[in-house]
């Protein structure tokens, strides 16, 4: 077995790189390398490692699925400019290290305050290409908007479509999560779904996963 060291989902771009774990020493056996063996995946910290052979029967990589945004860091504030106290605009997203098989994306971005409540929906998007690097900021509240790019975008806690920002109460903190999910089939959905329906109907298909965590304090 490979020792893997705990990992977290990051939250720049450059902020993590792939890394190289040794095979086991002297005295332990070690698999037998495959050329295109698939990558075995392992729960660490908020993403999935995947370990695929290099072809050097001394290392493997791990790669990491990763998603940031270049408006904030992990669990960094958001800034006012994306909540409701400001233009209550979409950040953007970034991403990589998808692994083989994606089909398309979708991003969910969730409050998670108070933990004993359910998670409060934010923004639900969906059908994002597989091909596609980041997320731009600045979606408009339309089920499927062209621009800045052609998604389609669920409901948000509110019923409303689209974006809805953080807010609450002035100097309390409130936590966030966002979520970002490759599938393994590009799915044939309506626009406008709720969180819970969503969820529903890419069961099985997920891929890997990411998470990027952000706070927000309501000035007073």
């Amino acid at each position: 077995m490979f020792e893997v060291p705990h990992s977290s989902a990051c939250s720049r771009r450059n902020a993590c790189r792939r890394r190289q774990f040794r095979a086991p020493g002297p005295g332990q056996e070690p698999a037998a390398p495959a050329a295109h063996k698939p990558a075995r995946e392992v729960k660490t910290g908020t993403a999935w490692l995947r370990m695929r052979w290099t072809g050097n029967p001394e290392t493997v990589e791990a790669v990491t699925m990763r998603l940031w945004s270049d408006a904030f860091g992990e669990n960094e504030a958001v800034p006012v400019k994306f909540t409701k106290d400001g233009y209550n605009t979409s950040p953007p997203f970034g991403w990589d290290g998808l692994p083989d098989g994606t089909r398309e994306l979708a991003l969910l971005f969730e409050g998670v305050t108070p933990a004993t409540h359910e998670p409060w929906v934010h923004w639900l998007v969906y059908k994002i290409p597989a091909d596609a690097e980041d997320l731009p900021s600045g979606f408009k509240h339309a089920r499927e908007p062209e621009e800045p790019m052609h998604v389609l975008q669920g409901s948000n806690g509110l019923g409303n479509i689209g974006y809805d920002g953080p807010s609450g109460t002035v100097g309390r903190t409130y936590r966030y999560r966002i979520r970002l999910f490759a599938l393994d089939h590009a799915m044939d959905l309506e626009p406008g779904l709720d969180w819970k329906t969503f969820e529903l109907a890419i069961k099985g298909h997920v891929l890997d996963q990411a998470e990027l965590h952000a706070r927000y304090e309501r000035p007073g």
